[in-house]
């Protein structure tokens, strides 16, 4: 088996280089030989000859001029280059890798081309393995590449246009905490293993439109500092965007659109910040979770009725300050109450009615509206607020008492007007008073039940039993709806 090695400054450079072909060549089998450079600089050419016959493993080697794999069409040796730097436009078009396609810790300082390059083997652009950072320096074209295996761009830099369009990951796709400072597009990209997106940086405007994520799809704390399109993407798996910045310094303001994007599982927006205009119209998912979601701008968040979520995990607050369009407003609280009651959560589904039925009544004609807001929502609470009735209740009662004890006390014989008056605040009067409205307040108590005088109630005695009793049926239909199985006994009637 032959060896070369690069001429490294010391002769522990060269042990060191030595002893990571040897590692490499365990790696790579029996009866393969590895070309290594006799020189830290060498051009394309003799990388694309070496490759014809044998394996290629460098480590911070530079190479000149164009690296153009073309003319192999099939490579059938690993080609491991760590930590390199490659001066020269680098095109693989067309090309199939059959094994490993190591370049991390590259430094590609001129365009590079991998349009409808197969990687059969692991591809990795990023860490591992490299001690630094891989940097694009210019436009990466990766348009129709198909990755048979896993391929990694962990932590790459991204300085000019990154092209994905058409891309096919058939195993894990590694993105994490990498930098795409230029316009970049996913669209229509397959991944179908893990798509790993967490902590990215998108400083530039983002395209993953009718992407497809067979397998969970991670965009954890991912920063989106223009538009971000998501539009018809496909998640069959978990979607995650748990602390992702959605900035709007893009065009029109606007932070992301998510239109018709559809997931059979979960699509996770917890703690999200939207600083601009998001649209979400015909988004359908299992489970859509907004918790603690953020939106920045009121009314930034465009819904419509064809939004479908068997569950919504949504505040009513957010609903009402984020979402545009009464209309579209209405239809997400509906998902947000009727998802609230299948997990038995009536605080939040009865504050969703309240909201519904609030929002409702501005289309009804104006008498109506007039009626409907002071006494089926001011009064009754719309059923879903108990207490309200409760407290308007003891209000009229208390008020009443209070007009019949002062009535009473001014009236009493031998009194003038304003005697009546003077005694009505001496302290020696504090204690009948107090008795005698006391009295009044348990005697309107007590009309609830028995209705006042049984023998000859006047009319006005009759209309306070009357109200008093509609307050109580207002304020037990609002406990009936508050509590789950009483809840859905109601709902049956319905």
């Amino acid at each position: 088996m032959q060896f070369f090695w690069f001429r490294a400054p010391a002769a522990s450079g060269r042990i060191a280089l030595l002893l990571a072909a040897l590692g490499f060549s365990a790696a790579l089998g029996p009866g393969l030989e590895v070309a290594h450079a006799s020189a830290r600089t060498f051009t394309g050419k003799q990388v694309v000859a070496a490759l014809r016959h044998r394996p290629f493993v460098g480590k911070q080697v530079t190479v000149l001029g164009p690296l153009d794999f073309r003319s192999l069409r099939r490579v059938a040796h690993p080609f491991i280059c760590v930590d390199c730097v490659f001066n020269g436009f680098v095109s693989a078009a067309d090309t199939t890798f059959q094994r490993s396609f190591d370049v991390s810790g590259a430094d590609f300082r001129a365009p590079i081309s991998m349009v409808r390059a197969t990687f059969l083997g692991p591809a990795v652009f990023g860490f591992p393995q490299g001690d630094r950072q891989t940097v694009f320096r210019q436009k990466s074209d990766f348009s129709l590449a198909q990755f048979a295996n896993i391929a990694s761009f962990e932590a790459a830099s991204f300085d000019g246009v990154a092209d994905f369009t058409l891309a096919r990951f058939e195993k894990d796709a590694i993105f994490s905490s990498s930098e795409l400072s230029k316009q970049s597009t996913f669209a229509r990209t397959s991944f179908a293993g893990v798509a790993d997106f967490r902590l990215a940086q998108f400083f530039a405007d983002v395209d993953f439109g009718e992407a497809e994520f067979a397998g969970p799809a991670d965009f954890s704390i991912a920063e989106f500092d223009q538009h971000a399109v998501f539009s018809k993407a496909r998640f069959e798996g978990r979607a995650t965007f748990f602390g992702s910045q959605f900035q709007s310094e893009g065009r029109n303001d606007y932070s992301a659109q998510f239109d018709q994007a559809a997931s059979v599982g979960l699509l996770d927006f917890s703690s999200a910040e939207f600083a601009g205009n998001t649209t979400f119209r015909g988004i359908s998912a299992h489970t859509l979770s907004f918790a603690r979601t953020t939106f920045d701008t009121r009314r930034a968040a465009v819904f419509d009725t064809d939004a479908v979520a068997d569950s919504l995990v949504m505040s009513v607050r957010t609903a009402d300050d984020a979402i545009e369009g009464d209309q579209d407003r209405i239809h997400v609280l509906r998902l947000i109450e009727a998802s609230a009651k299948s997990r038995n959560d009536l605080v939040v589904a009865n504050d969703a009615h309240y909201d519904i039925a609030n929002l409702q009544q501005r289309t009804y004609w104006l008498p109506w509206r007039i009626l409907d807001r002071a006494f089926y929502g001011g009064i009754a609470g719309y059923f879903v607020r108990p207490f309200r009735p409760l407290t308007i209740l003891l209000a009229l009662v208390v008020v009443l008492a209070l007009f019949r004890t002062l009535k009473g006390r001014a009236a009493a014989p031998g009194r003038s007007p304003q005697h009546a008056r003077w005694h009505a605040w001496s302290v020696a009067s504090v204690g009948a008073y107090g008795h005698r409205f006391a009295t009044e307040v348990l005697d309107g108590l007590g009309r609830i039940g028995r209705g006042g005088n049984v023998e000859s109630p006047s009319l006005a005695t009759r209309l306070e039993v009357f109200a008093y009793r509609l307050l109580i049926v207002c304020a037990l239909l609002g406990f009936a709806n508050s509590n789950p199985t009483l809840r859905q006994m109601f709902d049956a009637l319905r």
